[in-house]
């Protein structure tokens, strides 16, 4: 998060530091562990989570994209082909497409796959790999049928509100999987899915059912929200406030966004941290999550961002880079089926078909393409490249031909 914020703030020797940091501890199959000693950079928590390898992966994305600095792409894909080997690929599944927490892990974590879903869809796009966007495409699938409470799919308890749950099977009720589901998705899915709703149960107490939200005394009063439904709310997360406001601010809610970001605004340190959680129930019991009074990476962060009004899910990135079919790409380019991309067209035309390295599945006899001879297909392969502009009265079946050329260059 810290790459995000000094990039955003064109700090990027800051941001590079960094990154050459990590590079330095990324193991060789592609992963980081959870937690390195700030002394010696030993590591103090072997997990290999999700959640904070897909954050890495997005703060790659998020530096590559401001400053067009692909020196740390490789460290990105390096990560995502482990990712790949938490990934659930058995298509009958219920999670197909979806990841575990961490290796030899059950566990599928809503919020950590909001995360991999931005990491593998930004970076695809990135460097222009669409295997990575067809996976970030089946673990937005996965979250909008599985994981929003209201979808026909979801294996959901009744009766419930609108939500998403925690995790697979673990219908929990979290303040983070409602408001990073907003940042990660937006406010509808693709079917008119109003994932706004997740943002109404959180300020409105639950309609009936006990959201997080609740008030506590850090030497003012304070309107933020827990980490979870708990029979005693105890805990003013500072963290999972921020990202509410964020998630508000995301689909243009300003007036909501500023109410919460100004509850975290009343605790900011002289120095300009925000403490990461607080509790009035037993102030001197200083313990992590819950009364965790310190100056916080993550709490400071969200902050920061929410100043920016940045969503961190959300690069400005479209699919345009990709191709469907030849009408997609410019005139003396093709849509490569395989890989997505256009390509210049280069080939050479050969008297004899099957030399065209081109050449692969389509019959090319040339009584079969209408064209006489030699010379008359040249003369469509240069009208069709537009060399020669004078081609409407050279065949009596432009269309033919031009289907006919897709097929010779497009190997269909």
């Amino acid at each position: 998060m810290a790459v995000i914020a000094f990039t955003s703030e064109n700090e990027t020797d800051r941001a590079k530091n960094i990154l050459d940091k990590f590079n330095l501890l990324q193991n060789s199959d592609g992963s980081w562990d959870q937690c390195y000693s700030a002394n010696d950079a030993g590591v103090c928590a072997y997990n290999r989570q999700t959640g904070d390898i897909s954050w890495l992966i997005m703060a790659i994305n998020y530096y590559e994209y401001y400053t067009g600095d692909d020196n740390y792409s490789y460290m990105a894909i390096k990560a995502l082909n482990f990712l790949d080997t938490l990934r659930d690929a058995n298509p009958t599944n219920e999670t197909y497409g979806a990841l575990v927490m961490y290796p030899n892990s059950t566990a599928y974590s809503t919020e950590n796959n909001y995360d991999a879903y931005s990491a593998y869809y930004h970076r695809g796009i990135l460097s222009k790999n669409y295997s990575f966007i067809e996976k970030a495409n089946l673990i937005k699938n996965y979250l909008i049928t599985e994981m929003w409470s209201n979808s026909s799919e979801s294996n959901n308890l009744n009766p419930h509100p609108d939500v998403f749950w925690v995790g697979y099977n673990n219908f929990g009720y979290y303040t983070d999987p409602q408001s990073w589901g907003v940042l990660s998705l937006g406010a509808y899915g693709p079917n008119g899915e109003n994932f706004t709703r997740a943002l109404e149960w959180l300020y409105l107490y639950g309609y009936g059912y006990n959201s997080t939200r609740h008030n506590q005394t850090y030497n003012t009063e304070i309107d933020g929200f827990d980490f979870w439904t708990k029979p005693v709310k105890n805990s003013t997360w500072l963290e999972g406030t921020e990202g509410v406001a964020a998630a508000y601010y995301s689909i243009g809610d300003n007036e909501m966004g500023d109410y919460f970001h100004n509850q975290t605004k009343k605790v900011i340190s002289a120095n300009g941290g925000i403490i990461y959680s607080f509790s009035e129930t037993n102030a001197l019991d200083i313990r992590y999550p819950d009364n965790f009074r310190h100056n916080s990476i993550a709490s400071t962060v969200w902050y920061y961002l929410n100043e920016k009004k940045i969503n961190p899910f959300k690069l400005n990135l479209t699919l345009d880079v990709f191709c469907d079919a030849n009408d997609n790409c410019s005139g003396n380019q093709v849509c490569n089926y395989s890989t997505r991309l256009c390509q210049d067209l280069n080939c050479q035309i050969d008297y004899e078909p099957f030399n065209h390295h081109c050449y692969h599945n389509c019959d090319l006899n040339y009584d079969k393409i209408h064209f006489h001879d030699y010379d008359d297909l040249m003369l469509a392969y240069k009208c069709f490249l537009g060399i020669n502009k004078n081609c409407s009265n050279n065949y009596q079946n432009w269309e033919y031909m031009k289907k006919e050329y897709q097929c010779f260059v497009n190997n269909k």
